[in-house]
């Protein structure tokens, strides 16, 4: 496969050398030994690109979420969560009145080994 074609197939991600995070990322990648010892556009080595460009996309790229951080986005969305879930208090201490009685720690034991 051909470079230029494999930038045109990865070029839909939002990784791209434009951005300084994943530019740190790929330099990380690279410092720890990612790519092993593939040759820079090898099929191997654009392969495990590929990876990385998917998983920084997926999990660490903040750019793509109109500039919100992961945190924001996992506030965003216990707040929704929050919101959008009802409940009925007294139907639930209802319920919580026939649970059977705690049986206690014994199973646990008296001092745990590592």
């Amino acid at each position: 496969m051909a470079r230029s074609e494999d930038k045109s197939k990865s070029g839909s991600l939002s990784s791209s050398e434009s951005n300084p995070a994943w530019l740190r990322y790929e330099q990380a990648l690279k410092a720890t030994g990612y790519f092993r010892d593939y040759m820079d556009g090898s099929k191997p080595y654009q392969q495990l690109m590929l990876k990385a460009k998917v998983f920084f996309d997926g999990n660490l790229n903040t750019t793509q979420h109109n500039g919100e951080s992961h945190t924001d986005l996992i506030v965003r969305d216990l707040r929704n969560l929050i919101q959008t879930t009802t409940f009925n208090l007294e139907e639930l201490k209802q319920e919580s009145s026939s649970l059977s009685s705690d049986d206690g720690y014994s199973y646990f034991p008296d001092r745990i080994n590592f």
